[in-house]
């Protein structure tokens, strides 16, 4: 009976430690997450205050994409990024050829959109203007088409330099 109860209680105290390890693991993944979080939202904001330091100073666009070749790009991304950079490369030597979206389909725009899976034409250079995955796209675009790819972070950034 001695060891009956000894067992038990040892099952008990294993099981109570486990449930501690078990919720200690998802209490840290927890934290690494909205620690993830924390460091990307800091990430847009140095991002958009960079931007913002470059209204009006479409020169700084310009000589960016001069120095690397692309006269004729391509944006992937039409949401707002997208469209706000779009909208700031029209008083530039730029010329936007098209978009490149997911959700190509169902969106109307003056230049033309086109998915992934379409035959993209030839540009200089495609701009991802998508923050936080541009690693991932970036190597789908390259794996497609084999075509330059520029994050709109690094253009922004080098932008800034001149």
């Amino acid at each position: 009976m001695k060891k009956i109860f000894i067992f038990m209680a040892a099952c008990l105290e294993t099981g109570f430690i486990a449930g501690i390890l078990w919720e200690h693991r998802r209490a840290k993944n927890k934290i690494m997450e909205k620690n993830r979080n924390i460091d990307n939202l800091q990430r847009n904001q140095r991002f958009l205050l960079a931007w913002l330091k470059l209204q009006g100073r479409s020169d700084m666009f310009d000589a960016y994409f001069k120095w690397y070749g692309a006269g004729n790009i391509a944006v992937y991304g039409n949401g707002q990024i997208g469209k706000c950079f779009i909208r700031e490369l029209a008083d530039t030597k730029v010329k936007v050829q098209y978009i490149i979206d997911r959700n190509a389909k169902y969106m109307d725009s003056e230049i033309p959109i086109y998915s992934l899976e379409e035959d993209l034409p030839k540009v200089d250079a495609i701009v991802i203007a998508v923050m936080n995955q541009s690693d991932s796209i970036a190597e789908e675009i390259e794996r497609k088409c084999g075509y330059s790819v520029i994050s709109i972070e690094d253009v922004i950034d080098g932008s800034s330099m001149y």
